[in-house]
């Protein structure tokens, strides 16, 4: 029966998962529509491309089909899925609203990626040698991805206490957010989850990179204990609980019985030289492509060609990432929609409604915003502002795609709807949630009319602590201007 014949720690790391995947399968129901189609919102027939209406059924057989594999319909059954995540979560990330689903598409791929990797090393390797490699390059490249995480938090002022707690009191990303927009935005437990969420995967980080089993062991379980933690109050997805399995990778056990295979074909000593070359190319490059991102955004310069051309295009092929998750450039504000026909307004997404779990009045329609990539499309859409100040109408074509794709979703025809921006802010001892903006999207016309409601909001302006500012283009930190 392939997987199930033994069930070592390798193929139980594996079956894990597959798991996370197939009910992350199951919450992305509501969204295929408008994460498959050409251009979001179009009218879809089907989907604009006829291929896309198979890929949910493709990508569901792949997962499921897997553990009763064996051999080269393992790697096939693997590579399926593989490649059904990277045409939608990374080779999208920079062509669709979506993002590609943000840091949990790119999580998922990652995962899947090396699950690859790691089986096709049993096929043609019965030593493990090759295997032993592959998790090197596994295991440094999570440390890395751990690091940047803490570092990055830390510069944008999580230990000066400005950090997780709008996440928590943000409908969007909180799922107690009415418990927690009652409490002092400075008080200690505020204070004290910044500190740990930073510091603490610095720490992880650190312990991962250390060559010696008992330091990474407890890297990994600082990592999988404090996402647990954070998915109790934190609407992450399948992100949290990909965190939570993913530093299993470091027991021992996962390893040394993923080693253990009976190969297709075993290769030479010098062609598993060969195949172990690129793993071993990409630990040395992997330092170059993080310092090239925060020498670009932290610097505001650029490296010396053809450097810097060669290093953002490597790290947008691999991919690597800074990784700038959950910071408040990205967490101080929510949306509200409504349809707007003439006079008549109607709410379809606010926090009363969707994002209380005791109206389900529109079922379909909140799972789809309860969707932790839903969160993420929206805001990466509104966070063009901050992040390309000067191209406004980068900002207009967006905002009119996500809109069309909401749009599809409402049974009567839709010729309007109005985003309101709601700004999350701290007073002493309170939070406010304040309307600041309105834009009416004007579908029949592809317009976008901005109403500001208070002159004092600038939503071109970073969060405090912020090194946001203007990049070339999508995909990279090269500063648009430089200094």
């Amino acid at each position: 029966m392939g997987f199930f014949a033994d069930v070592s720690a390798w193929q139980a790391m594996v079956f894990g998962l597959l798991l996370l995947f197939v009910l992350d399968w199951l919450s992305f129901l509501p969204l295929f529509k408008s994460l498959l189609a050409k251009e979001e919102g179009i009218i879809w027939s089907p989907w604009q491309q006829p291929w896309a209406t198979a890929i949910p059924a493709i990508w569901l057989a792949g997962l499921v089909a897997t553990p009763f594999l064996d051999g080269l319909w393992r790697v096939a059954s693997i590579f399926l899925v593989w490649l059904i995540f990277r045409k939608i979560f990374i080779l999208n990330r920079w062509k669709s609203v979506r993002r590609g689903c943000g840091a949990p598409g790119f999580m998922s791929h990652w995962a899947a990626l090396w699950m690859l990797l790691i089986e096709v090393g049993r096929q043609i390797d019965s030593t493990g040698w090759l295997v032993a490699q592959i998790f090197a390059a596994l295991k440094f490249d999570f440390a890395v991805i751990m690091l940047c995480a803490g570092s990055y938090k830390i510069s944008v002022g999580f230990l000066k206490g400005n950090g997780m707690e709008f996440g928590r009191v943000n409908p969007i990303w909180g799922y107690h957010w009415h418990h927690f927009v009652g409490k002092n935005p400075g008080g200690l437990y505020p204070k004290t989850m910044n500190v740990l969420a930073a510091a603490g995967e610095v720490l992880a980080g650190i312990l991962l990179l250390v060559p010696h089993p008992l330091p990474q062991l407890a890297g990994a379980a600082l990592v999988s204990l404090s996402f647990f933690y954070v998915s109790l109050f934190i609407r992450l997805g399948r992100l949290a609980w990909l965190m939570v399995l993913l530093p299993g990778f470091y027991l021992p056990e996962v390893m040394s019985t993923a080693q253990m295979s009976t190969p297709y074909v075993q290769l030479s000593p010098l062609w598993l030289f060969l195949a172990a070359a690129p793993f071993w190319l990409f630990m040395v490059l992997l330092p170059f492509l993080k310092f090239t991102q925060y020498y670009n955004l932290f610097a505001n310069r650029t490296l010396p060609q053809p450097f810097q051309t060669f290093f953002v295009k490597v790290a947008n092929f691999i991919p690597v990432i800074m990784w700038r998750v959950f910071t408040p450039d990205v967490i101080n504000f929510f949306l509200r929609i409504s349809q707007v026909d003439g006079a008549r307004k109607t709410v379809l997404v606010d926090e009363a409604t969707t994002y209380s779990y005791k109206n389900w009045k529109n079922p379909w329609l909140k799972l789809r915003f309860l969707h932790v990539t839903e969160s993420i499309a929206i805001v990466s859409v509104f966070t063009t502002l901050k992040y390309f100040p000067s191209k406004p109408r980068l900002f207009e074509e967006k905002l009119v795609r996500y809109a069309k794709s909401v749009a599809a979703e409402v049974s009567s025809p839709c010729r309007g709807l109005e985003f309101e921006y709601i700004s999350i802010c701290k007073t002493r001892d309170k939070w406010e949630f304040r309307p600041v903006l309105r834009f009416f999207v004007d579908l029949t016309r592809g317009q976008v009319v901005r109403q500001v409601l208070d002159p004092e909001f600038n939503p071109r302006q970073p969060a405090l602590f912020s090194p946001v500012r203007e990049s070339l283009r999508p995909g990279s930190f090269e500063p648009a201007r430089l200094k």
